[in-house]
């Protein structure tokens, strides 16, 4: 499931305008899972994607830290297992795991968005993809 998810924009003082899409992602099924991977495509107003990013649940950065790090610290903040690992591995039924994904200088003509889950783990198996996780939300860029 995908749920408290909320976007918005950032001034970022050496990257410009960066979109930011935060929430948090937990499971249904009723055994323990682990590594809940994300999808989130941004789409135009004709339902056409311009923009899309794979990223593993787990790891956020502060509104701070969206304002002055440059994008290759971001992106390895947000891609850090060692947060990863304590978030995002033998989730019970009902565990909640946060995740951040960031657009830099999003294109303009992104009207809304799509997150949907690409890979979910038992923890000694392979990934699959659970359908029931995407969820389609309307963006509003100020």
């Amino acid at each position: 499931y995908i749920s408290k998810v909320r976007q918005f924009m950032v001034q970022n003082e050496h990257e410009g305008e960066i979109l930011v899409l935060e929430g948090i992602a937990s499971h249904g099924y009723e055994e323990i899972k682990e590594m809940i991977r994300l999808e989130a495509v941004l789409l135009d107003e004709g339902n056409e994607e311009v923009a899309s990013k794979e990223f593993l649940c787990g790891n956020t950065v502060t509104i701070y830290q969206l304002q002055v790090m440059r994008e290759g610290d971001l992106e390895s903040s947000l891609s850090a297992n060692a947060n990863v690992m304590i978030s995002n591995m033998n989730l019970k039924p009902g565990d909640e795991v946060p995740f951040m994904v960031i657009f830099f200088d999003p294109p303009e003509d992104v009207s809304d968005y799509t997150l949907r889950a690409v890979g979910i783990g038992d923890p000694d198996e392979e990934n699959e993809t659970p359908g029931y996780l995407e969820k389609r939300i309307e963006v509003i860029i100020l």
